[in-house]
Parts: structure tokens; C-alpha cells; sequence
């Protein structure tokens, strides 16, 4: 799933949530790595951080 969830005021600027469910971390990686690529190809802005959680049950 994909989400604005912060800086909703500012116009030049977004904060972009992302999530997935997997049976592994490698598989997660790949497709946020893919998410990633596509945002900057677009040419549309520009990523200033990225940063992943992994939660385990």
C-alpha cells in the first residue's frame, strides 16, 4: 500500500509511506528498491531520505 502521511501543508514537499507483507526481507527489498527507481526516473522530485522498518511476528 502506498500513502502521503506527512508535511500534507507544504507544497513542496511529501512524505511517502509504503507497505508490504512477505515472507522475506530479500523480496521486500527488491520491490521497494524497484519503488525507488521509479520515483527518480520519473524526474518529478527529488527523494532526500528513504528509510525501512521491518517488523517480524
Amino acid at each position: 500500500s502506498a500513502s502521503e502521511v506527512d508535511d500534507h501543508d507544504i507544497w513542496q514537499s511529501s512524505v511517502l509511506g509504503f507497505s508490504m507483507v512477505s515472507v522475506d526481507e530479500a523480496s521486500i527489498d527488491r520491490v521497494f528498491h524497484k519503488i525507488e527507481e521509479h520515483i527518480e526516473s520519473l524526474g518529478l522530485a527529488e527523494i532526500s531520505g528513504f528509510q525501512k522498518e521491518y517488523l517480524h511476528y
